[in-house]
């Protein structure tokens, strides 16, 4: 490997295998940021100042191993723990559930504490939720009480 530290070339392919990882961000109050980790790559940890950043962040850096894994002939671990989340939510389905809630997408993204624009984008069908928002969204699919419960007040629309 005659590669300086900052070069490796991460592919398409190594891009869309990490697109297969789940990564669970949670919120660190002695950090002051989302703390990222992905169960299936031990020790793979990144963060970011919001929820969006750390997913990105987490694409990235997953990616980035993958890449150096490949090229340093490691092997890589296939996807387990993204198997044990519940099935695809669709943009109608994400839609259905705000609107069992009865919430505007402005209030639904400050209840799952994403950007409008993440929700927007679910329901137009051109983004699909990160590890963790899908997590919350079989939540509050399946135990609507407990994210209402531990959301703090969420202005009701109408």
């Amino acid at each position: 490997m005659d590669r300086r530290y900052g070069e490796l070339e991460v592919t398409d392919a190594d891009r869309a295998a990490a697109s297969r990882y789940a990564a669970v961000i949670e919120w660190s109050d002695l950090d002051g940021v989302y703390v990222v980790t992905v169960p299936d790559i031990p020790n793979l940890h990144t963060h970011g100042a919001t929820r969006e950043a750390a997913s990105a962040a987490a694409n990235e850096v997953i990616a980035l191993w993958i890449a150096g894994a490949r090229e340093t002939e490691l092997p890589v671990p296939p996807p387990r723990f993204s198997a044990l989340l519940a099935a695809d939510f669709d943009a109608a389905r994400i839609a259905a559930l705000r609107k069992r809630f009865n919430l505007t997408q402005h209030e639904f993204a400050r209840l799952l504490n994403v950007s409008v624009g993440a929700v927007r984008g679910w329901e137009q069908g051109s983004r699909s939720p990160d590890g963790a928002s899908h997590r919350l969204l079989g939540i509050a699919e399946r135990d609507p009480d407990v994210l209402l419960r531990d959301a703090g007040p969420v202005w009701r629309a109408g």
